[in-house]
């Protein structure tokens, strides 16, 4: 009869077991699909960012042609043969994330019309300049603002449903608004991507069951240590969420970008200008005596200098493909991609100038009555012969001789 009992309660303990299990299952499976799907949008959404900045920067190398261009918007002219045939070849290098590229120019609070597309002219999908669409909420707020826009869910369209990110073109003299540079993801490749991680859950889910049935008469014998080991598979989901906080995008202190950022961004920079063999820039900044600052006012002025530097630094960059972060202590860095080694120069030369004009004391500075810094710049085409380890190796060596020389100034490597 104890027996009997005792066969009843481990049956009964199997059971709960089980239903804890298929809603736990249910509860992570609802959670971990939605976080995965946000997560996917974010990330095919940036690849059409950075897709977009990029052609809205190589068509501001030479803006007065595409505002030229935009008069007349004739097919078969040279620049248009050029232009239409660069985004061709962007689009075919990067069509396993992206649908459309394209190019557009305002009408009115209805329609837009193309200017360039990245469709061969044979294809179906092909637009030639000037046909006409209807605006979405997304091309409305791009247009009106005059900023980038990055889609936050997919959109009904004559196309499809479409998740775009559009970036402003400006002239580079002037800066006349020229129009927008655009890329899309249709929902037929997020969904194909999402099946694929469908298909790995259920099998992994499926596993777990089959090892679960495997194991049932060892849990009935050891309910106390599954606890146990239910409860330390809760500490790790704490642990892992604790670890994913940490790994946040922005830096404390300062609120820029932080070194993980910067690294991800770089990636993806790196990537397309090996595909379009454009340069890449970074400078790499460093605040001049900066130990000496907190060994004299302490380290909250530290905090506070840093602060006003890394303000001062974010001010100075304008463009949409630029980006800068602290790289740790008193160390920032910029990369520049798409620029012309004479705009780099300048560009670090009236940075390391504002800095100084913030006119923030510095006491024990050898160089200035005021906060200074030095820069270390280096330019690379990236191409199989080089990395960017090499890259950041060469800016700081240029950095390093900037503070040997005097601080203060830039050095180019």
């Amino acid at each position: 009869m104890r027996e009997k009992k005792e066969n009843l309660h481990t049956k009964r303990h199997i059971m709960l077991l089980l239903v804890i299990f298929c809603l736990v299952t249910l509860a992570v499976g609802i959670i971990t699909y939605n976080f995965a799907a946000a997560e996917l949008k974010k990330q095919l959404v940036n690849k059409c960012h950075a897709l977009a900045a990029t052609i809205a920067a190589v068509i501001a190398e030479d803006s007065d042609a595409y505002a030229e261009f935009l008069n007349d918007m004739t097919a078969d002219s040279a620049y248009y043969n050029r232009i239409h045939n660069l985004m061709i070849k962007i689009r075919q290098k990067n069509d396993e994330h992206i649908t459309y590229i394209y190019t557009q120019r305002y009408r009115d609070d209805n329609t837009f019309a193309f200017v360039f597309d990245g469709e061969p002219t044979d294809s179906p999908l092909y637009t030639p300049p000037g046909v006409q669409e209807q605006m979405t909420s997304v091309d409305l707020l791009a247009f009106r603002e005059k900023r980038t826009v990055l889609g936050s869910d997919f959109i009904k369209t004559g196309w499809g449903d479409l998740l775009a990110a559009l970036v402003p073109i400006f002239h580079t003299d002037t800066g006349e608004f020229l129009g927008l540079a655009g890329a899309d993801t249709n929902r037929e490749q997020y969904n194909s991507i999402m099946n694929i991680f469908i298909f790995q859950t259920a099998i992994s889910i499926a596993g777990a069951f089959i090892v679960l049935a495997l194991c049932m008469k060892w849990l009935s014998d050891n309910v106390h240590r599954f606890i146990k080991k239910e409860r330390d598979f809760a500490n790790l989901l704490l642990s892992a969420n604790k670890k994913l906080e940490e790994l946040s995008t922005k830096d404390e202190l300062t609120t820029l970008n932080n070194r993980r950022s910067f690294s991800e961004y770089m990636n993806i920079v790196w990537k397309q200008n090996h595909r379009l063999n454009l340069p890449v820039t970074v400078l790499m900044i460093d605040v001049d005596c900066f130990k000496k600052y907190n060994d004299s006012l302490g380290h909250l002025e530290g905090d506070k200098a840093l602060i006003a530097v890394a303000q001062c630094i974010k001010n100075h960059v304008k463009r949409e493909t630029d980006f800068v972060a602290r790289f740790g202590g008193e160390e920032f860095i910029c990369l520049l991609p798409f620029i012309k080694s004479n705009d780099a120069l300048d560009f670090a030369n009236t940075l390391v100038a504002n800095v100084e004009k913030i006119n923030i004391p510095h006491p024990s500075s050898e160089t200035s009555q005021y906060i200074t810094i030095s820069a270390g710049m280096a330019t690379i085409v990236p191409d199989d012969n080089n990395s960017q380890t090499q890259l950041l190796h060469e800016a700081d060596r240029a950095l390093y001789e900037a503070k040997k020389s005097g601080r203060n100034r830039v050095v180019v490597n």
